[in-house]
């Protein structure tokens, strides 16, 4: 087997990536993490390592056929012989490059696999997030339906009392009115007291006539309520069957993530914010055109919590006041954007749809579960007037 193929079956062997893409793929490994990838030169390589934070590139050198990472150590028939070597004894160019350890190859497949999974996850999440909106969403308008159904029971009660009380009323003047009348018929009544009893039946005519009329609009508004009525119990159960199927749906969604992702960001992610009392009204409050100096200025005099969020080319940047005995009081976090996904504070969770959720979610969401070691939240935007120390 030729050099090349024994190389080219090797999985952390990385052929056609640049050292930028190579420092990008290590950069959040951890320390002794490398890979080997081509070099400039045809035919020759480059092992890129994870020394503590810093990612650092060692030329491989071709002597005499043979390799290694310096001319008198060049001993290794082929590239991956030289990688078995270093695997084996981590410390093998120890004492030439101190601090370097060559403890784990990165693996093509390992590293897509990771992004698939990452990916993975992601996707996840906002599955999980508008499931959520979706029940969330459906409980409303559940509560809306029971509250009108409520209402629609106790307005049915009272319109029943008042066309069974109008009913009584009617009967009374009726008799009234038939009482009159009779009256009316009798020959010894005087002239003034018989014009009296006409213009008595004539008001109580009246208002009988107004009591129907008013016993007619009643008896219509019964009838569109019990309508109504009937139709908000039938549709209950649709309510009750969509929210059981949504509520599923979101605990499906959400066992998946808390396989990755911890329970306590997952409730505060999935709090019903209109619950709350925010602050945080809208954009007006927290984004201000300013740069990294001008914020720090704005920020200096106000409370931990306090925040903008300024545009920094095309992009967003998160300026935050964290506590008061930091030396580095205020923090700046660039927020990331995917398209057709949204906003978040690491490329792998844009979970976000607009910087407005972002926003808000993060009013009870510390940023510590990002890695930031900071365990504040987006408290008080910079608009508010009580952000002042």
């Amino acid at each position: 087997m030729s050099c090349e193929e024994s190389r080219d079956k090797e999985r952390w062997y990385w052929p056609g990536i640049t050292r930028h893409e190579a420092t990008e793929i290590l950069k959040d490994h951890k320390h002794g993490d490398f890979l080997v990838r081509d070099a400039t030169q045809e035919n020759e390589y480059t092992i890129v390592v994870k020394k503590g934070h810093k990612v650092c590139s060692l030329h491989v050198i071709k002597h005499d056929g043979m390799y290694g990472l310096v001319r008198h150590r060049c001993v290794h028939p082929t590239i991956a012989a030289l990688v078995r070597q270093m695997l084996q004894d981590p410390r093998t160019y120890k004492d030439l490059f101190p601090g370097i350890d060559f403890l784990h190859a990165v693996c093509r497949d390992e590293e897509e696999e990771e992004e698939e999974e990452k990916h993975k996850l992601q996707h996840l999440l906002i599955q999980l997030v508008n499931a959520n909106k979706r029940l969330v969403l459906e409980l409303r308008d559940y509560s809306s339906h029971m509250q009108r159904l409520k209402t629609v029971a106790t307005e049915l009660s009272a319109s029943q009392t008042t066309v069974s009380s109008l009913q009584v009323v009617l009967q009374i003047f009726e008799e009234q009115l038939k009482s009159l009348k009779a009256a009316g018929t009798e020959e010894q009544l005087e002239e003034k007291t018989f014009q009296s009893v006409l213009m008595n039946a004539a008001l109580i005519s009246r208002r009988i006539q107004l009591i129907k009329d008013r016993q007619q609009s009643e008896e219509g508004k019964l009838f569109n309520l019990q309508c109504e009525g009937q139709f908000l119990e039938e549709t209950t159960g649709n309510y009750k069957h969509r929210l059981l199927l949504l509520k599923t749906e979101q605990q499906r969604f959400r066992r998946k993530v808390e396989k990755n992702v911890c329970k306590t960001y997952v409730d505060l992610l999935l709090r019903d914010e209109d619950n709350l009392e925010l602050r945080h009204f809208g954009p007006d409050a927290w984004l201000v055109e300013c740069d990294r100096l001008a914020a720090e200025a704005v920020l200096a005099p106000a409370v931990p919590g306090t925040f903008l969020i300024r545009p920094k080319d095309s992009r967003y940047v998160l300026s935050i006041v964290c506590a008061h005995d930091d030396t580095n009081r205020i923090h700046h976090i660039q927020i990331h954007h995917a398209d057709g996904q949204g906003y978040g504070f690491i490329a792998d969770f844009c979970i976000f749809p607009t910087l407005e959720d972002l926003v808000t979610k993060h009013r009870t969401i510390s940023l510590h579960y990002y890695g930031f070691n900071l365990d504040v939240c987006l408290t008080c935007p910079i608009g508010c007037k009580d952000n002042s120390g």
